[in-house]
């Protein structure tokens, strides 16, 4: 199982295999008789999806390995468990067929589960008469309905369509309850300022990472469709050392109408009103609010709704197979996030530990250094584009006159959106995280064919500010606009 960090990593633990598993110089037949099935976790709101685990299989093939079953691909911004589960079964009936379990015990109750299809509940599909649309009588007598269709879904109808979905079988686990009472220090332990002066020989990360200064901003295109932003910044504490090809791990914060939404969600629980915005906002402050509502999250949701119709929405929207449909419409097309969710369920009262205990970690976002520590050692650049997209329009069928059920929405990176409304003189949190095999070659009269698939250029500004200091340090301090061609050979002119 492969997941892919940063500008295509891989994570740390998993780091001297990939290291390996890429070297040109590896033995061909490293992997001889080996069998070997790879499910590569990734997020397509970034451009390496999948890569470590593409790569993976891809190279233990080369090496001589015997792949038993195909790559499978999990998206965080879509339905990853979906893809796990269905990979799973497959797991599991490879290796039997395959006789790498000895006796099938391992995956005899997960085949059993997943073999008799007709004992399902069937999938709800989206139709007109399960929504609230704009020209309801109803809809029209209360204003507009709610633009988001997970608002709009009528639950008992279409529970009468699937009356088992809600049964146990169908529906994952939610997260374990956190004790009540229990302190939350700072939300996790992971991304975001550390309170308190850091040790002497610190190691940046994620979850230490330096405040450096926004110095220097400037935008660099605008054409409206695209947005293009360069910032440099300063006061790199002592020891903190970078090299073009490196990347720049920098932790945004949550944005403040996703903090206002869920704030808002615990303060109407009865427990939660003695707690004051700010310490709640520290508690919250390196959890994902912007996270995708997966099955378990739904489920975990569920269990903070006081209103049996609230918990039945996000229940059928985790159940399989009935709800996947809905799902997909009402959650993962449009792009859905936690704050959303939790603010359109009225009777939705987590505590600010449940929320903790259910979400993951907001993640620092990775960006290409874009400038050279020959020029200024003191001064780090990145250069981005500000995201914004949007999502796909829902409809009902997939004819092009079909009754439109989601319009499209306008969302924002998180991180590019907070960033490119900064001003110099602001307070960054970053780190360096080091490239092991992107870097320009040690021969300074090396010819360069710079390629970026998907990164754009950014890393590349980086490459030719070093070597043309570089050059300009070999020839005595001369600069050259562009280094002068090499000598004539054999004698030619």
């Amino acid at each position: 199982v492969a997941s892919t960090t940063g500008n295509g990593d891989a994570p740390d633990d998993g780091d001297e295999f990939w290291r390996l598993v890429r070297r040109r110089d590896t033995d061909a037949a490293t992997f001889d008789g080996a069998s070997f099935a790879v499910l590569a976790l990734g997020d397509t709101n970034y451009d390496k999806f999948c890569h470590v685990g593409k790569t993976v299989d891809k190279r233990l093939a080369e090496l001589g390995g015997r792949r038993f079953l195909g790559l499978a691909c999990a998206d965080e911004a879509g339905e990853m468990e979906l893809t796990v589960e269905t990979w799973r079964r497959d797991l599991c009936v490879a290796l039997e067929a395959d006789g790498l379990l000895a006796d099938g015990t391992a995956s005899r109750s997960l085949l059993r589960a997943v073999a008799d299809d007709s004992d399902k509940p069937p999938v709800v599909e989206p139709t007109p008469d399960l929504f609230v649309l704009a020209d309801d009588a109803a809809a029209a007598a209360a204003a507009a309905p709610p633009s988001l269709a997970f608002a709009r879904l009528r639950v008992d109808a279409a529970l009468a369509a699937s009356p088992r979905a809600l049964d146990a079988a169908f529906l994952p686990a939610p997260a374990k309850k956190p004790p009540q009472g229990v302190p939350v220090v700072n939300g996790g332990d992971t991304n975001g300022v550390v309170d308190g002066p850091a040790p002497a020989t610190t190691t940046y990360s994620a979850a230490r990472p330096f405040e450096a200064l926004l110095a220097a901003k400037r935008t660099l295109c605008d054409t409206g469709s695209r947005r293009v932003v360069h910032v440099e910044l300063g006061e790199l504490p002592d020891g903190v050392a970078y090299a073009p090809g490196d990347a720049v791990g920098l932790c945004c914060p949550n944005p403040d109408d996703a903090m206002a939404a869920v704030v808002a969600a615990i303060r109407r629980s009865s427990s939660s009103r003695e707690d004051d915005d700010a310490t709640l906002r520290t508690l919250l402050r390196r959890k994902d609010l912007s996270a995708a509502p997966t099955r378990k999250l739904l489920a975990t949701v569920a269990t903070w709704c006081a209103d049996a119709r609230d918990r039945d929405r996000c229940l059928l929207l985790a159940s399989r197979p009935a709800g996947a449909a809905l799902y997909d419409a009402c959650v993962a097309t449009p792009r859905v996030r936690f704050f959303e969710l939790v603010g359109l369920l009225a009777s939705c009262t987590p505590t600010p530990q449940d929320v903790v205990a259910a979400l993951p970690d907001l993640s620092a976002r990775y960006y290409s250094v874009a400038s050279s520590p020959l020029v200024d050692a003191s001064r780090l650049a990145v250069a981005f584009s500000v995201v914004a997209y949007d999502t796909p329009a829902v409809r009902f069928s997939d004819a092009s006159d079909g009754v439109l059920l989601q319009p499209p929405r306008r969302l924002r990176g998180l991180c590019t959106t907070w960033l490119d409304g900064l001003e110099p003189g602001a307070r960054v949190p970053a780190f360096v995280k080091a490239s092991d095999s992107f870097a320009l070659p040690a021969e300074l009269d090396a010819n360069l064919v710079m390629i970026g698939p998907g990164t754009g250029v950014a890393p590349f500004l980086g490459f030719l500010a070093h070597r043309q200091a570089q050059w300009n340090k070999t020839n005595g301090g001369v600069r050259h606009e562009t280094p002068p061609p090499p000598p004539p050979q054999n004698g030619s002119s």
